[in-house]
């Protein structure tokens, strides 16, 4: 484990649910929602802070480091037994935890394939 005055986040929090035969197309198929925030060191941002203050090249080119945030929603559907499919819709609340870039939608798609 990385010592907590070197480790680049200090707090991260999630919560998410999955409710298994919510999506209409039969008993297997799940949608899940869920929600994650960090929290960037304070040791990090305050070195940040300075450098920018003082002029220094900076660590992070974006900006001073804070916080981030990150809303997902996904459907899990089971195309055939041990293979499903997961298109998933994530969006990204100060991405990199700068205000500088703009917040991020991000579509994706999962496979599972089990042996």
């Amino acid at each position: 484990m990385t010592a907590p005055t070197t480790r680049c986040s200090s707090t991260s929090s999630g919560s998410g649910c999955s409710i298994p035969g919510s999506g209409g197309n039969g008993p297997d198929d799940q949608v899940g929602l869920a929600f994650t925030y960090y929290q960037v060191s304070p040791s990090l941002t305050r070195t940040e802070s300075l450098e920018q203050q003082f002029g220094l090249p900076p660590t992070y080119p974006f900006g001073v480091q804070s916080h981030a945030m990150v809303l997902e929603a996904n459907y899990n559907i089971p195309v055939y037994p041990g293979i499903q499919v997961q298109p998933e819709f994530e969006h990204f609340f100060r991405p990199g935890g700068v205000s500088s870039v703009r917040n991020a939608l991000v579509l994706g798609l999962k496979t599972h394939v089990l042996f």
